[in-house]
């Protein structure tokens, strides 16, 4: 005949409260609820940035061409990895598909305003401003 805490303990513990046995290593294991597959493709999948994806970025840009003789003021409302649209209203005579140079972007962070730089070719020249193309390390 089964003592008092020996009832209470079979009466307090359900189908779902039993103890688990440990599994031994390499042994498959059952959870309950929805299987991490199909959890994982419910829900929306990041993909990795590319090297063009543009992202929403609007800031000031400045470039300065690397014979010196051309600065350019502009901004631009979204950046990808590899490049930028500088938009401006100040083109100058002599500007060139293919001439190199340095685009500062100006960022703020908590009131702090700094810029950082990265030597680029122009890509393309428009009446809106100029398409940079940003040099990767790789090539």
């Amino acid at each position: 005949m089964p003592t008092s805490a020996n009832n209470q303990e079979t009466l307090s513990r359900s189908k779902s409260q039993r103890p688990r046995e440990a599994a031994s290593p390499g042994a498959a294991t059952v959870a309950s609820g929805p299987s991490e597959t199909a959890r994982s493709s419910q829900e929306p999948q990041k993909k990795p940035v590319q090297r063009d994806d543009r992202i929403p970025f609007s800031t000031r840009l400045r470039f300065e061409s690397d014979d010196g003789g051309y600065i350019i003021q502009g901004t631009t409302s979204d950046v990808s990895m590899s490049g930028a649209f500088l938009s401006t209203e100040t083109l100058f005579p002599g500007l060139t598909e293919g001439m190199e140079g340095v685009v500062f972007v100006e960022m703020s962070k908590e009131g702090n305003t700094f810029e950082v730089s990265f030597h680029c070719t122009i890509a393309r020249i428009t009446p809106r401003g100029l398409g940079l193309n940003f040099e990767s390390e790789m090539e």
